[in-house]
């Protein structure tokens, strides 16, 4: 279960039951370094969420949901970003913890298999190592060679 998960904050927790909880939320999946680290490796704290789905109408209809989502959670809201294929938001409990939610329409391959968790679904270990990759590649960020590194020699050799 998400409640007892001591890799998720408050907020993420909060977040996340009720995003998932909706129907929409079926037709995403949590990715990046919140699902590698809370739900597979258990080695640092990311404190944000990065939700993917792979259909387009799933997306809009998410992305009009965040704000009476946010509401329901007691936060302030703000809508930072939004492009065609992705929508940046900005929480921020009445406690003042923060949280940076990206809305994410994904394209190309999806390896391994989604697992749910409660309400939650989840990428697959290799799709998440996959796009560490590209991250690792694209970006100089020290989480994502951090993720890379720790991620299982089994893992690592499928992705060469």
């Amino acid at each position: 279960m998400i409640e007892d998960n001591p890799w998720l904050t408050p907020i993420q927790e909060a977040f996340l039951g009720r995003f998932f909880g909706l129907e929409i939320g079926q037709s995403f999946f949590l990715s990046g370094g919140t699902a590698l680290a809370a739900f597979y490796l258990h080695h640092r704290l990311s404190l944000d969420l990065d939700l993917f789905t792979l259909d387009d109408l799933a997306l809009a209809e998410a992305a009009r949901l965040v704000p009476p989502l946010a509401r329901q959670l007691a936060c302030e809201l703000q809508h930072a970003r939004h492009t065609e294929y992705f929508h940046r938001f900005l929480l921020e409990d009445t406690a003042g913890q923060t949280l940076q939610v990206d809305l994410v329409r994904d394209f190309g391959p999806q390896f391994g298999e989604h697992q749910r968790v409660g309400p939650v679904v989840v990428d697959s270990l290799e799709n998440i190592g996959a796009n560490k990759l590209t991250a690792v590649l694209g970006r100089t960020e020290p989480k994502d060679f951090v993720d890379r590194i720790c991620l299982p020699p089994r893992t690592r050799r499928a992705l060469r």
